[in-house]
C-alpha cells in the first residue's frame, strides 16, 4: 500500500517537474477565461483560468452534484490549481490554437449529508487545449487525479476517476 502511493507520488512529481522544466517561446494564448465545466458523476460548474505569466496559470473550480435519480445528497466542491501550459504542434498540420497543461493544487469538497465529512484532497491535472483563433472561445479536456487527505463513506487514498471538459469565453488574447 505504501509503496503503491511513493510510485503515484513520485510520478505527479516528475510529470510537474518535466512540464515546469521544458522552455516557452510563444506567450500566453489569452489573459483569462471564464466558462462552464462538466465532469465525471455528473458534477457542473464555473471555472475560471487566469495567465500569471507566459507559461504559468492558476485555475480556480467550483463544482455542484447531487439531488437526482442516483444522489440522495448534495455535494459542493471548489479547486485550486496551479498550472504550466505549452503550445502543442500537430506534425504536418497547420492548425493552430492546441496547447497542452500539467499542474497541481487542491480542494476542499463539502457534504450535505451528516454521516459524510468534507473532504480535502491534492489533485493532479493533465489536458489538452484548444482556443479558437478568431472566436474568443477556448475548450478543454483533462484528467485530475487525486489524493485524499481526509476519507469519508465515499472516498479515501488515491482517486484516478476525476476530470472533465470546458467551455470558456476568453479575453486579453494575442493581437
Amino acid at each position: 500500500m505504501m509503496k503503491s502511493i511513493i510510485l503515484k507520488a513520485s510520478f505527479a512529481f516528475l510529470v510537474l517537474w518535466v512540464g515546469s522544466t521544458v522552455s516557452l517561446t510563444a506567450q500566453a494564448p489569452y489573459k483569462g477565461a471564464i466558462g462552464f465545466r462538466t465532469g465525471y458523476y455528473g458534477n457542473l460548474g464555473i471555472d475560471a483560468k487566469f495567465f500569471v505569466g507566459e507559461k504559468a496559470a492558476i485555475e480556480v473550480v467550483a463544482t455542484t452534484r447531487g439531488y437526482n435519480s442516483y444522489y440522495s445528497y448534495r455535494y459542493n466542491e471548489i479547486m485550486g490549481l496551479y498550472q504550466i501550459q505549452k503550445p502543442l504542434k500537430l506534425p504536418e498540420s497547420n492548425i493552430e490554437g492546441f496547447s497542452w497543461y500539467v499542474g497541481g493544487g487542491g480542494s476542499l469538497g463539502f457534504y450535505s449529508e451528516s454521516y459524510a465529512t468534507n473532504t480535502i484532497s491534492l489533485a493532479g491535472v493533465v489536458g489538452l487545449e484548444y482556443t479558437l483563433p478568431k472566436t474568443p472561445l477556448t475548450f478543454s479536456l483533462d484528467w485530475m487525479p487525486r489524493y485524499f487527505l481526509s476519507s469519508n463513506i465515499y472516498w479515501s487514498g488515491f482517486a484516478s476517476n476525476s476530470g472533465g471538459a470546458r467551455v470558456a469565453y476568453y479575453f486579453g488574447g494575442k493581437n
